[in-house]
This record gives C-alpha cells, structure tokens and sequence, in this order.
C-alpha cells in the first residue's frame, strides 16, 4: 500500500500468483467520516508487486512515478528494479540470487534502496551475505543505444554493521530500516547536531551464532561512499580489486545528468562493468548502537520516535524494536559525548511467538500518539509510554524514560518534573511511604570486654567444680559449670538444651568472674577446625575402605568364575571299535521300554606316536586305528 498523492492510495496484491493493483480516492462522508472510493479498473502488476506475499519487496511513489524493487518471475530468479519504464539489467553482478530486498526511499534526486545478497566479490574466498545500499537517479531514462530501457546510474555499496577490532564481527543481513529522517544516535543537548539518518535492523546468519544488531547510518556518508572508487574484477579467475583512478571516466558516473541519453559509451561500458563501489558505507559512530543475543529470537523491524526531549533538556532517539517472539523492545543511548551506553526501557508482548512485518509511529493533531504494530495476520496498536504504571517517584525515575517524569505527585508523560535519564535516581524524590513505615532502630554496639589470660579451672568431681579464687592476682578469675546427669526424672527437663549461655560476674574485690558456656547433658562442644578435620578423615577413610571392599569383591567374582568353567569341553579319550553286527542291537532292545539298553561299549584308539613327531608336515602326532588281524576284512567301520 502506497500514497500515491494527497488523497489516493494504490493498493496491490498478489491474487493467487497473479499479482494485480488498484487505486483508491479518500473522500469524505457527510458524517465526517473517510470512504475510499476505486478509481479504474485493475491492473497488471508484474515487476510491481511480487507472486507470493511471503516474498519480500518494497516500493514507493516519487516524482509521479512508482519505483519498484521485487521478484520478475514466479521462480524468484530475477530479481528486478523497476521504475514502469526501465529497469536494472540482467546481471548478477547487479543483483544477485537470491535477493532480499528491506526498504526504499526518496532522498535529494535519488532513490535509494536496502536489500542484502550474496556477495559476488567474495564468491572466490567462499559464500556470503552482504548487506547493501543501491541508489538511482530519479531523472534517468536510460541509454540511447547501449542500455537502452536500462538504468544508467545503478551503484550498490555494502553496509558495514560490525563491532570494532583487529578481526571484526559483523552482522551482514539486514532486515529492516527506520524511516529517514533528523537525528542523532546520541543524545545532545542542542538539536542542531542531528543529521539526516537512518537505523538498520541486522541478524547474523542463521548457522552462526544467534545475534541482531541496530547500525545507525548518515546521508552524508552513503553519499560519499557513491562518490568514491569502483570495485572491478580483471577476470573471472581474478578477485575484486580497487579500480584505477585513471580509469574512471569525468565526470563521476555517479553523477545524476541532466539526460542520460547523451552519456558517451566509454562511460556507460564503465557503468556495465563496475556497479559496486570500493568503499563500504560505516555506521553512525563505529559500532552498533543496539546488540542482542539469544538462541529463541532476533530483531525483525524497528521504529523511532526522532529526537524526543527529555526533562534534563537533552534530546533523544527513542528506538522501538520488534522481536521475533513477539515482543517490543523500548531502548535509548544514554551516553554522554561519542559513548554508547543503551538503556532497555520496557518489554511488551504484542504477538506471541509471531514476528513483526511492520512498524509505524502515529500521531494526529489532538495529541493522541501510538506505536501501530503488523503481523501476517494482525494489527495492533501499543502506547508508546506508559508513565502511569510507577506509583512511586522513584520507580519513576528508575525508568529512564524521555516520556516520563514524576510531577505533581504521579508519573506521567512530562518534560517538567523529577527525572535523571542517565542514573536513574533523583535525590530530589520525597520518600516513599513503603520506606517511611518502617522505624529506624540506632543499635549501639556493646563495650569490648579486655580480659586478662584465662586461668583454667580445676577438675571436679560429681557435677560441680571450684574455681582457684584463692589465686585471684589478676583481674579475671575463670570458672566453668557442668550440667549433672538426670537424676529421678529430671532428665526429660530441657533435654533440648545443649549449651548454656556464658556470663560475667563482678566479684567483690574488683574481679570479675566469667562463667564459660557449658555443654548440657556432659556432651563436648567441638571447634569448626576439629570437626573440618573430622569429615576430611571420614571422607578419605571411606574412599580407602569402598576401593578395598570393591578390589575384594572384583578378586572373589573373578575366582568363582574360573572355579565354573564347564569341564564338559575338555577331550576325552576316545577309542574305536568295531561296529556290532545286527544282532546286536536286536539283542539288546528292551521290550518293556521301547527303547535299546544302556550299554556301555568302549572304543579303541591306539596312538602311534613317533619319536620325532616334529617330521610329520603339521607337527602333530600320527594317529592310525588298531583293528585285530581276524577283523581285518571288515570294509565297513562304525564310528
């Protein structure tokens, strides 16, 4: 959906392959409201709008005519921008396969658009995607003969989101850009320092790690990256180098002519031959303003509310972010001078578990402003603050919102009241009345007590003891009570009493007697070094006895399995008869059970052993069979 003029709209669509566009005229109803009325009929809108609405495509209306960036085909495999009368050529040094194109806009006497591809100049060193910057001039008709119904002035540059350092890391695929406009990626004190700009969405691919940042980027230094030195490529066994300077022909073709019918053809080879300029465009201030990791997310698209004023006179870009789960992200810079310091406002789910297709900031002359948020299948509208939800003046402050402001004894949407974007504290804040309930309490810590060296008490027998107080040179005299045992069912009284508490006693001479705490029930109270000591001990005699009670068991299994093997396959000697006649087996058949008895015959093997048994082939001993000299006619043996 365009605007087209001030009062029409021109609408496409894919429908069902075959994509087509109206036009519609706002009017005016009697009751004030707005009608959208269809002008003409519909028409073709292939090289306008794309075959599938997942496909990504952008497009705008400047100087009377729509320019156009989306698919050519069904297949996706032309890529194509297109003014209604000419177009980019085919070429995948101009657009490669497969492209993805972000967003278009007018600026000066050139359209810009953003899209990322596979970068051609890399494709020796392997694949890649690299983010770009295309830009044509608005007056250009093409060439008279060479490029003819072809752009004449399509240049392409990379956008380069990437963190500082010897081996950068950069964030190559663009997803999304603000709309251009006046600002400034840090916050100042005079608006007179914002530039024309705009903010970037980048992802990371998605078989590295999971990370988005947000890049700034100035007019001012696309322009002058389109003013530099080309990129060529000698041949196709050759990598991209930087163009002689000798070689690019006066004036820059970078420049918009007055007609580009009249471009000589030494230029327009040149053209064909070198779209892509050496240097790539930097970001506003080196590095991104905004980055994010996380294995479930990535920015989708963003929205900012330009150069908003805060309470502490400064001005800020209040960048709106839209994830991929669903959520809404409110962030600012703010760090003073060049630093970047981002501060994380709020996190609203909008849609759960849908990515963002678009966002909008919306406001009309009756002061009423929004965020408008798009998914594939809904729309929605969020307030771009919520000030009221702080109850506390300090809560309020803590947000470090430009919206928000603690006046008058709430907080709401003001530049006049208590607020401290950059600490997020204001010792201007009343107390807060969850703070004031609770008294304050001054302890006052208790007297050091310096005693003198402890004199040990003497042994006692039966449960009491008598201190050396005869000895009482020095200040301290030190005693000890024990408990008794339980005498006549006393013993269930304060069973649960271990240790009685010490205490100090101020004799009459000017001593003083210290009670030390005692143990109840006649039990020991151990120091923490013993006790360590004692579960080191335990631990390591435990391993000791668990790997010896573990080598025992291993040793019994390992003989009662040698005790079991099965002495069955063990040969036995074996010797060979003669076979009985028939009338053997008649013989000794059972009637009575059906089957043969059990007779044990034995058979006779004689082992002829040489005494040089080594001389056999095999090194083994002959074995020949014994049959007795009345038997020898017998053909047929039994075995």
């Amino acid at each position: 959906m365009l605007q087209k003029t001030q009062d029409e709209l021109f609408v496409c669509g894919t429908y069902a392959c075959s994509p087509s566009c109206k036009t519609y005229r706002i009017q005016q109803t009697l009751d004030g409201g707005i009608n959208y009325r269809q002008i003409g009929s519909l028409s073709n809108a292939k090289g306008v709008a794309p075959y599938l609405p997942q496909s990504n495509s952008t497009a705008l209306y400047a100087g009377g005519k729509i320019y156009t960036a989306t698919e050519l085909h069904f297949d996706g495999n032309e890529p194509v921008i297109y003014n209604g009368d000419i177009r980019v050529q085919r070429n995948s040094m101009m657009l490669n396969v497969p492209t993805h194109f972000v967003s278009s806009m007018e600026y000066e006497d050139k359209i810009y658009f953003f899209f990322s591809e596979p970068a051609v100049e890399y494709i020796n060193c392997g694949k890649a995607i690299f983010s770009r910057v295309a830009r044509v001039c608005k007056n250009d008709q093409g060439g008279k003969i060479l490029l003819k119904k072809e752009f004449t002035t399509f240049f392409k540059t990379r956008l380069n989101c990437s963190i500082p350092g010897d081996y950068p890391f950069y964030f190559d695929e663009i997803q999304a850009t603000s709309d251009m406009h006046k600002g400034n990626y840090m916050s100042s004190s005079d608006q007179s320092n914002a530039t024309d700009m705009i903010y970037a969405v980048f992802n990371t691919p998605q078989n590295s790690i999971q990370g988005s940042a947000i890049c700034a980027f100035r007019f001012s230094d696309i322009i002058h990256a389109f003013r530099g030195t080309f990129k060529e490529q000698k041949g196709k066994d050759y990598n991209w180098q930087s163009a002689p300077l000798d070689s690019i022909p006066s004036p820059h073709p970078a420049e918009c002519a007055n007609s580009s019918t009249v471009i000589d053809d030494m230029t327009l080879n040149f053209v064909q031959e070198h779209p892509m300029m050496e240097s790539a465009v930097p970001a506003f201030g080196g590095q991104p303003v905004v980055m994010a990791t996380s294995l479930t997310s990535t920015f989708t698209q963003m929205a900012v509310d330009w150069q908003r004023r805060a309470g502490d006179g400064r001005y800020y870009d209040i960048m709106f972010i839209g994830r991929s789960d669903g959520y809404v992200l409110k962030t600012i810079n703010k760090g003073r001078g060049s630093a970047i310091e981002t501060v994380t406002i709020e996190e609203i789910e909008v849609f759960r578990n849908k990515p963002f297709t678009s966002m909008k900031i919306f406001r009309n002359p009756n002061g009423e402003e929004k965020l408008i948020v798009v998914s594939a299948h809904q729309v929605k509208t969020i307030p771009l603050h919520r000030c009221h939800l702080q109850k506390t003046c300090s809560a309020c402050v803590a947000l470090q919102d430009p919206y928000c402001s603690w006046t008058e004894g709430k907080c709401e949407n003001s530049i006049n009241g208590i607020q401290n974007i950059y600490q997020g504290v204001n010792s201007s804040c009343p107390a807060d009345p969850s703070t004031t309930k609770e008294s304050t309490r001054v302890t006052t810590p208790a007297p050091a007590v310096t005693c003198a060296p402890c004199i040990c008490p003497q042994p006692t027998v039966g449960g009491s003891q008598t201190s050396p107080l005869n000895n009482n040179n020095g200040k301290t005299v030190v005693t000890s009570t024990a408990s008794s045992s339980p005498v006549d069912g006393a013993g269930d009284k304060k069973k649960d009493q271990d240790i009685k508490n010490s205490s100090a006693e101020a004799l009459p001479n000017g001593d003083v007697r210290v009670a030390a705490a005692s143990v109840g029930g006649g039990e020991t109270a151990y120091s923490p070094v013993v006790l360590g000591i004692a579960v080191v001990v335990a631990i390591v005699v435990s391993l000791f006895v668990g790997f010896l009670s573990g080598y025992k068991f291993s040793t019994y299994n390992k003989s009662r399995r040698r005790d079991n093997i099965d002495t069955s396959y063990k040969e036995p000697n074996v010797e060979l008869q003669k076979s009985p006649g028939p009338d053997y087996y008649s013989s000794n058949f059972n009637d009575n059970s059906g089957g043969y008895k059990d007779v044990q015959k034995q058979l006779n093997v004689v082992l002829n052993i040489p005494k040089n048994p080594s001389k056999l082939p095999n090194g083994s001993p002959e074995t020949k069979v014994h049959v007795p000299e009345n038997q020898q006619k017998v053909r047929k043996v039994y075995l």
